[in-house]
């Protein structure tokens, strides 16, 4: 099916779009992107916990100082790190 711009036009009828699908989908990065998704979720819960129970937003060192939350936040950066690597590695395979 051509358009306009005489480019393929994939709809989801078409087996084409699952070939694009493939090339673009990394199954490492989709479970990491998860367990960051999980990861903001908690963290947000715990904020509005906070904030509910303090009367205001808390601050970085709130959240590292807590136990549970803490040990959260320090993974983020390290999951958002991998989340890249893995894309990048997809990319260029």
């Amino acid at each position: 099916m051509k358009g306009d711009s005489d480019r393929p036009v994939f709809t989801s009828q078409s087996g084409s779009l699952n070939e694009l699908h493939s090339l673009y989908y990394d199954a490492t990065a989709a479970g990491l992107k998860r367990e960051l998704n999980t990861m903001e979720s908690s963290i947000k819960s715990w904020q509005e916990e906070f904030k509910q129970k303090h009367g205001r937003k808390p601050t970085l060192e709130d959240m590292r100082n807590d136990p549970e939350i803490g040990a959260i936040v320090s993974q983020l950066r390290g999951q958002k790190a991998s989340i890249s690597d893995a894309i990048r590695r997809h990319r260029f395979h």
